[in-house]
Formats: structure tokens, C-alpha cells, sequence
């Protein structure tokens, strides 16, 4: 960075929530009841609409379905979305904290390719969202990273321009995409190592705080 950041724009998962574990994508294939890496190609290939808010969770699975040559019963379908939204549901409480402390002084965005049913669950029960000034989730914008207009609807609402605002995520295509509108980016790999980034140099919005010096177990604060 060339300058300190104004705003602070946080990607949700794989930063902030964590990625899907292993026991959570088990229990998606058995209970769609298809080959795993075909479960996964699908999953994946028919993902861009859901997260954009251009179909519904019931019309996602339907073409999920199509996509592997069969069929999921109403039945099958609200419990491929209820263990999706559970799949994605962890948060990392030490990303919590950090943002508690980050938001005494600094702007807050989130920007998130993230489907209605998910945001759904994370509205109603995480009131660490109030934060974030602005909530640049894909289901109500309409786009989706790394498509520079999700990067540009999230600026616009925040009322900056792109040098003023540091972009977090864990996906290097994305901070690809931001850079090129001209967004400076962090690729998150670890808390400690964010903390890190925003202590020193020209990004130094965080002293060298009482949550940077906490002792830690297996690499995690406490």
C-alpha cells in the first residue's frame, strides 16, 4: 500500500467463516447419493447463479440434479440446503475479535459471494455483521466475485475509490480481479498474519495490540 487504508473490505469465507469441512461435504454426497467428484463438478460448475441471486436454493439443486442425470425429492432437496447453509456455518472467533477491535477505528466492508439461504442464516444469528457498513453480498447485488462490478457495487456504496480501500480474501484470483479496479489486496492466509500486515509498514491501522502478543495453542489465540 502506498498509503494507509480508509476502508478495510473483508471476503466472508475462508477468512472470516471457515471453508467447508470434510465431515460437511461428506454428508452433502451421501445425501445426494451420488460419485463424489461428480457431486463436486456440479456443485461447483452450477454455483455462479445461486451465489448471483439468479435462482432460488430449490432451483440450484433441481439443476444440480440435471447436471449429474437424476433426480432429488422435495425431500432431498431441503436437506441438500440445510446441510449446505450448516457446511458453511463456522466461524473463526479469533477473525471476530480482530474485527471487534478493527472497527473502534477503521470503515468495515464484507464482500461475499454468498446464496439468500446462507446470508439468511448468517443475518439472523450473527451480530458481529453490524460491523460491516456495507454487506456486498452477491444474492442481493447481482454479481458475483471475481466480476469487477461485485468489487465496483461494494466501492459505490461505500462512497471511496479504489486506493482508498485494502481488500481481504483468501483466493488469488480475486485479489487478481480487485487489483485490476485498482484495489490494493491482502491474500489471507491466517489471522496472525493479517494482524501482521495491518501493524507495520504503510498499512498500520492496529497497534501492536494485546491481541497480536496473546499467547497461542496449535497456532490459534487464547
Amino acid at each position: 500500500m502506498t498509503r494507509t487504508p480508509d476502508v478495510l473490505i473483508f471476503d466472508m469465507f475462508g477468512v472470516i467463516a471457515d471453508n467447508q469441512s470434510q465431515a460437511s461435504r461428506s454428508r452433502l454426497v451421501v445425501t445426494a447419493s451420488v460419485p463424489e467428484a461428480d457431486f463436486w463438478a456440479a456443485y461447483w460448475a452450477l454455483r455462479p447463479p445461486y451465489d448471483r441471486g439468479d435462482v432460488t436454493g430449490l432451483h440450484y439443486w433441481t439443476s444440480v440434479a440435471e447436471r449429474l442425470n437424476t433426480t432429488f425429492n422435495i425431500v432431498q432437496k431441503h436437506d441438500l440446503i440445510a446441510h449446505d447453509v450448516a457446511s458453511w456455518a463456522m466461524v473463526d472467533d479469533r477473525m471476530i475479535e480482530l474485527l471487534e477491535e478493527l472497527s473502534a477505528t477503521t470503515r468495515l466492508a464484507i464482500l461475499s459471494n454468498i446464496p439468500y439461504e446462507i446470508a439468511n442464516h448468517y443475518i439472523a444469528r450473527h451480530r458481529w455483521l453490524d460491523l460491516f457498513e456495507v454487506r456486498a453480498f452477491s444474492h442481493h447485488m447481482g454479481f458475483a466475485k471475481p466480476d469487477p462490478d461485485a468489487y465496483k457495487w461494494c466501492l459505490n456504496e461505500l462512497g471511496i475509490e479504489p486506493r482508498q480501500a485494502l481488500f481481504v480474501d483468501d483466493r488469488a484470483e480475486n485479489i487478481r480481479a480487485a487489483a485490476k479496479i485498482g484495489l490494493q489486496g491482502h491474500l489471507f492466509r491466517s489471522p496472525e498474519a493479517l494482524i501482521h500486515c495491518l501493524s507495520s509498514g504503510p498499512n498500520q491501522i492496529l497497534p501492536l495490540s494485546k491481541l497480536a502478543h496473546r499467547p497461542q495453542i496449535n497456532g490459534r489465540l487464547v
